[in-house]
């Protein structure tokens, strides 16, 4: 056990995540920093000059508190989804995740306290102007998947409400024979017991089940890509 600003942590697991060294309530993503000013642009491009969003799947909180910073006017709501476990949050229960989010946000007055997200109880604080998802389809589990745009229609605004998901997607629809780096990560996936790459397709067919229409798509880094998507007005 190690003991830091008043709270004792469990020692690290071998698959999870690093601490921050001067502050362990912190965990440490080495790839956030490939996306990040990606990810700033096209919320930059999409958002209203003053809105709010609910971010799911908010990781570390690096992503949440390097766009926080940049745009002041928009309000960000953190959340992580209980028992939603990737590779390196696999053994680390949700108050942890939430725990590293506040740390990197704490001192942002623009950033709401994180929420522990359940599917089937969205939070009521909205409408809000969009719904931010990092990383999440590729590992979520087909229920899960299906979820975040039923639960994201219900709380966006809406007149143009935004939902934007983010992955390694193949955006081209052709044979991963010809994308290396993606068929790679196809085989990968799967041999750790999931579907493998989605195709910017399949999401949309998903996101058309949810009440959305993709408006853009945007190049982030790396073979990963940012899927915009608007909600149907009805």
């Amino acid at each position: 056990l190690t003991e830091c600003c008043g709270e004792v942590f469990e020692e690290d697991d071998e698959c999870a995540l690093a601490r921050d060294g001067t502050d362990w309530r912190k965990r440490v993503n080495p790839h956030v920093q490939v996306t990040q000013a990606g990810v700033l642009h096209c919320l930059r491009a999409h958002l209203p000059s003053r809105a709010s969003v609910l971010g799911v799947g908010s990781g570390t909180g690096q992503h949440v508190a390097y766009v926080a910073k940049e745009l002041k006017n928009v309000e960000f709501t953190p959340a992580a989804r209980p028992g939603f476990a990737t590779p390196t949050y696999r053994w680390k229960s949700v108050r942890d995740v939430v725990r590293s989010v506040d740390a990197y946000c704490e001192d942002l007055p623009n950033v709401n306290a994180a929420l522990a997200l359940d599917f089937d109880n969205w939070p009521a604080n909205g409408p809000f102007h969009a719904v931010l998802a990092l990383d999440f389809l590729t590992l979520a589990s087909p229920d899960d998947r299906q979820a975040l745009f039923r639960g994201a229609n219900a709380v966006l605004r809406k007149s143009r409400g935004l939902l934007f998901v983010s992955g390694p997607f193949d955006t081209r629809g052709h044979d991963l024979d010809d994308q290396t780096y993606l068929k790679a990560l196809h085989h990968a996936l799967q041999a750790h017991g999931h579907d493998g790459v989605l195709t910017a397709a399949a999401v949309d067919a998903l996101a058309k089940l949810g009440g959305f229409d993709r408006i853009a798509t945007e190049p982030l880094a790396n073979h990963i890509s940012m899927l915009v998507y608007a909600r149907c007005a009805k």
